[in-house]
């Protein structure tokens, strides 16, 4: 008599399977992570605190995936980046020997994609994935979407970032003050540059406003004239910027950490500020608190539409 039981057989046949899915999820959670950003950051800048990708556009011309290598055994790497259309098609695949760059005390490897016409011939209206590969160590992927339109304006001939300051003079380390600023001002040059022609950073426009002060320039038409005396066009950019210390010992449980931007077109000849607040708590750190504040001006509906208003 030949008996057969199947159940047990398929019970065990799903726990078995239950058990790799489980597997290969963890692994792909644990997998390492990597940053994609419009353009590399600056030195002396909080690279972790830079607004992601998540859209691609036309008028886009390059990608820059960073990943932080910890406790780095050498200078060089093999980095390899891929590209995959929507209909799973491979449209980029190449590899670069990389060296380690410092910033803020931490190591990262800069991999720029240049969005040439021919590459971006091949790039498909939809999900785009992008894939990393460092010394054969896989990266989890990231997935943007791509757009044909064009971010580029025509009346925004030049966008000018000038150096951010602190009317309050509060930080979380007043070490770090100069970091801070550089940080938020460069997020901005990052996103100006994709819907300006050029752009000027504040690394590059500060040296050049050494007799002006920044804070209030844009309020004052003297300030105003000198600033179109000295770079003759665009749309001037500076903000103010508050991240205090909590003292535990007077019992201070959160206080108020802000940044607000000041925008004027010399074109419409008109101003804009914007705010963002966040409380600061005992348990915050200077990155979340940066990134924030950073996050809630450019979520901004009034924001993104001042700034499609100087296309």
């Amino acid at each position: 008599m030949n008996i057969k039981i199947k159940q047990p057989m398929g019970i065990l046949s799903a726990l078995v399977l239950f058990a790799c899915l489980a597997f290969q999820n963890s692994a792909y959670a644990n997998m390492p992570k990597f940053m994609i950003l419009a353009a590399e950051p600056q030195n002396n800048t909080f690279t972790t605190v830079y607004p992601e990708i998540e859209d691609l556009h036309e008028s886009d011309r390059q990608l820059v995936l960073i990943a932080e290598i910890q406790d780095p055994q050498k200078t060089t790497y093999s980095v390899t980046a891929k590209i995959q259309n929507l209909n799973g098609k491979i449209i980029y695949n190449e590899q670069k020997d990389l060296e380690i760059k410092l910033n803020m005390k931490k190591s990262y490897l800069y991999y720029t994609i240049a969005l040439d016409n021919e590459l971006k011939s091949k790039l498909i209206p939809g999900s785009l994935w992008v894939k990393l590969n460092i010394d054969g160590k896989a990266y989890k992927d990231k997935n943007i979407q791509y757009s044909k339109q064009s971010l580029i304006g025509k009346n925004i001939p030049k966008a000018v970032i000038l150096p951010f300051y602190s009317s309050l003079n509060q930080f979380f380390d007043t070490r770090l003050k100069e970091e801070i600023l550089n940080t938020f001002a460069d997020i901005i040059r990052i996103e100006m540059q994709r819907i300006a022609p050029e752009v000027i950073s504040s690394e590059t426009s500060g040296p050049k406003l050494s007799k002006l002060k920044i804070k209030g320039c844009l309020d004052r038409s003297a300030c105003r004239d000198e600033l179109i005396n000295i770079f003759t066009e665009g749309v001037f950019i500076t903000g103010d910027v508050n991240i205090p210390k909590l003292d535990p010992s007077a019992h201070a449980t959160e206080k108020q950490a802000f940044l607000t931007l000041f925008i004027y077109s010399f074109r419409t000849k008109e101003g804009a500020t914007f705010k963002s607040n966040r409380s600061m708590r005992l348990t915050d750190t200077e990155p979340e608190v940066m990134r924030a504040l950073v996050q809630d001006i450019l979520n901004q509906e009034g924001f993104s539409f001042h700034v499609k208003s100087l296309l």
